[in-house]
């Protein structure tokens, strides 16, 4: 009965293979077909990604790799978005690895119940790049990673059951396998890799065809301290055996090879060991590993084992030294290696928040100024000398604001400079976010109708003055409680303007007219401005108390009038 399920289930999970296989998708991106950083490392504390960065993104190196564990029981949002946020700022993008949590002296299994749990926690993130890299557990082939027990045909339902979940939200997760210990014997606790990935196979036929890359932990053995030349299974370049194993089941032998723990163990430690490797040697292991094995085409990074570990048992695989903020030699090896500048595809989008920003007439021969509000909905840091731009499509003169810094989920301000021509006519003026010339984002399109500017006549009067007369009037244009436009040397004779023509304003529009003279308390009237029109204002009658220019009477106008007497009389006298 025991063998008809077997057979019952393997016959199951094939149906839903073929049933599911031609709509499967893998990963939007193919990290090799852009410039690609392989350095990587693996880290324990987000505190550690400053300095992680320091060791991959070193000498012309941009956009490395870091591998890091997010636990079952630690799908804290608020923690993980910012240690992203983080990751995003300094140029290294995530391969997060899926874990459980510890029960007794082995990580439990993971459940398809909790798979819903996982899809949304990592849905809800926005990730630094647009494939999200997802490492689904560890070293199964470990029975103390995997419940105690030795089960190839659950970690196959399993692999299967979470890549359906992940690719069902978003074609975007970028789906491995958990790195298996190549080097691990059948035993009571272990089981080889051969067998466990045919028995996997056996179980869910296609299973391997579903990832978008191949997790492979390629530490050097025996005893993590193997020739940097080893070959075959069990070495740093046992991912090619791996996939060539694979390649019975399916698997390309050009599939994505992402190597998320590797290295050798050194003398140096908690405890200082004997024998051994110290770090100086372990540097030139890796420096004749990434100049040689890790050359592989196939290979997108290379994640070693670990930053920073200050206890056993894993303390001989630290690169920080024990106790201490220096690193061992290995640290400064790898970082001196000439690396690429990576430049992996994000996500750029955008959403203008102001919309009414452009109106919907100017006027002919003016300029203007306006602040364009844009929010940032992407996965990219915007900035100038990262080749965004707010882009400007039309038939008027402009030149735009640069763009500083922008994160995601922030605003920005970006100041729009227009000129108009001196010919009446519609005038197009699109707006769209740009990186490097190619547009993204919400596209606002805009019909701007040019149009003859209008025109006002002041009227004005002061007090004491038989004859209200001068050429120092000044009117201030205001809307929204901000000067837009001021007009000096206003002439008046017999209490009227001349007709003034108003360049650089907005037609159609109210505004608040406010009318200055030196020493007389300002006045201010409401006015519609429209195009060929002349709108008349009339200002109440100006009184001569501010002696002390400031605007408005106060005390010190009186002490400054009794200053200057003459000065005084002259304005207060009935002439």
């Amino acid at each position: 009965m025991l063998s008809l399920m077997k057979i019952l289930t393997s016959v199951v999970f094939a149906l839903l293979f073929l049933l599911t296989a031609s709509t499967t998708v893998g990963a939007v991106v193919d990290p090799r077909t852009a410039a690609n950083n392989i350095h990587g490392i693996h880290v324990i504390d987000e505190n550690d990604l400053d300095d992680a960065s320091k060791l991959v993104n070193s000498s012309g190196g941009e956009w490395g790799y870091v591998t890091i564990v997010i636990r079952e029981d630690d799908q804290n949002l608020d923690k993980w978005q910012k240690t992203f946020d983080r990751m995003r700022e300094l140029h290294l993008i995530p391969l997060v690895r899926l874990a459980t949590k510890p029960e007794g002296n082995s990580w439990a299994k993971p459940t398809k119940e909790s798979a819903d749990d996982w899809v949304k926690f990592l849905s809800s993130l926005n990730w630094v790049v647009e494939n999200r890299y997802v490492i689904l557990f560890n070293e199964p082939n470990h029975a103390k990673e995997w419940g105690n027990e030795l089960d190839p045909e659950g970690y196959a339902r399993i692999l299967y059951f979470f890549h359906q979940k992940l690719k069902e939200e978003s074609d975007d997760f970028f789906i491995l396998p958990a790195g298996f210990d190549a080097a691990a014997p059948n035993s009571s606790g272990t089981m080889e890799i051969s067998l466990y990935l045919a028995r996997m196979a056996k179980s869910v036929p296609g299973v391997f065809t579903l990832l978008d890359g191949w997790a492979s932990h390629a530490y050097p053995n025996p005893g993590f301290s193997g020739s940097p030349q080893g070959i075959g299974k069990g070495t740093i370049s046992g991912f090619s055996w791996e996939v060539s194993f694979l390649g019975r089941y399916g698997v390309s032998n050009n599939i994505p090879i992402f190597i998320t723990e590797t290295g050798w163990v050194h003398k140096e430690g908690k405890v200082d060991k004997v024998l051994g490797y110290d770090s100086e040697d372990v540097g030139n292991f890796f420096k004749q590993a990434y100049t040689s094995v890790w050359r592989d085409p196939r290979i997108v990074a290379v994640t070693p084992f670990v930053l920073s570990y200050q206890d056993v048992p894993f303390d001989q695989f630290s690169w920080k030294k024990y106790n201490s903020n220096e690193y061992h030699s290995q640290y400064q090896v790898v970082q001196a290696i000439l690396k690429k500048n990576g430049q992996p595809q994000q996500i750029h989008d955008s959403q203008f928040i102001d919309t009414e920003s452009l109106p919907e007439k100017l006027v002919t021969g003016s300029s203007y100024s306006f602040q364009i509000i844009v929010k940032n909905t992407g996965q990219s840091i915007w900035a100038d000398e990262d080749g965004f731009s707010l882009g400007v499509d039309g038939d008027l003169a402009y030149d735009v604001e640069k763009i500083v810094k922008v994160r995601p989920f922030e605003d920005v301000r970006i100041m729009l400079n227009i000129k108009t021509p001196e010919e009446k006519g519609l005038r197009i003026v699109d707006l769209q976010m740009m990186h490097d010339g190619k547009p993204f984002g919400e596209r606002i399109e805009n019909q701007i109708d040019v149009v003859a500017p209008p025109s006002i006549i002041v009227r004005a009067k002061l007090w004491f003055k038989k004859k209200t007369e001068g050429d120092d009037f000044r009117i201030l244009l205001y809307r929204d409680n901000k000067v837009e436009k001021e007009i000096v040397d206003v002439s008046i004779v017999d209490g009227e303007s001349k007709t003034i023509e108003l360049r650089d304003v907005i037609p159609d529009r109210a505004y608040r007219f406010v009318i200055l003279k030196p020493f007389y308390l300002p006045r201010q009237e409401q006015g519609y401005l429209s195009e060929n029109i002349i709108t008349v204002l009339s200002f109440e009658r100006m009184l001569p108390v501010d002696f002390n220019k400031d605007g408005s009477f106060s005390v010190g106008d009186i002490l400054e009038g009794l200053r200057h007497p003459l000065q005084t009389f002259s304005l207060l006298a009935p002439i």
